[in-house]
């Protein structure tokens, strides 16, 4: 009977170290989906007189400030990377429309393949792994959205 105890057991404790690895590798590796950014070379001006880009960004920061804070770092991170690339000043604010998702100009669809960017285009990528998706499924659960 000892025997038996000591294989069952065996077999029980492979299965949680088993369990464990998925686990941390799903946590912390395996990428569930990879969300692009684009941002064209074309710009918009805003008839906003300006000294330097970082006076731009200031005035975009300012009016999002409040949005941003709520968000998951990872996601806040990407914002204000994208923001980086498509904001700029050349004596007036300009502004680069960026899209994500399935093709230019559609809101955000998690879900959506958009697989790379037109030539040219700055390309940003979000990679979600298990850590951030457990973040934004909370950020949206908070968000009512669920």
């Amino acid at each position: 009977m000892k025997k038996g105890w000591k294989i069952f057991l065996s077999i029980i404790i492979a299965l949680i170290i088993i369990v464990l690895a998925l686990g941390i590798y799903f946590y912390y590796f395996f990428v569930f989906k990879t969300i692009r950014i684009c941002i064209p070379q074309e710009s918009e001006s805003t008839n906003t007189s300006c000294s330097s880009s970082q006076q731009c960004l200031d005035l975009v920061y300012s009016d999002v400030s409040s949005a941003l804070s709520s968000i998951p770092p990872l996601i806040k991170d990407k914002v204000m990377e994208t923001f980086n690339y498509s904001i700029y000043c050349e004596s007036t604010c300009k502004i680069k429309r960026f899209y994500y998702g399935s093709s230019g100009g559609v809101p955000l669809k998690i879900f959506s393949e958009l697989t790379s960017c037109k030539p040219r285009e700055k390309e940003i990528t979000l990679d979600i792994k298990g850590k951030e998706a457990i973040q934004l499924l909370s950020y949206i659960k908070q968000q009512g959205a669920l």
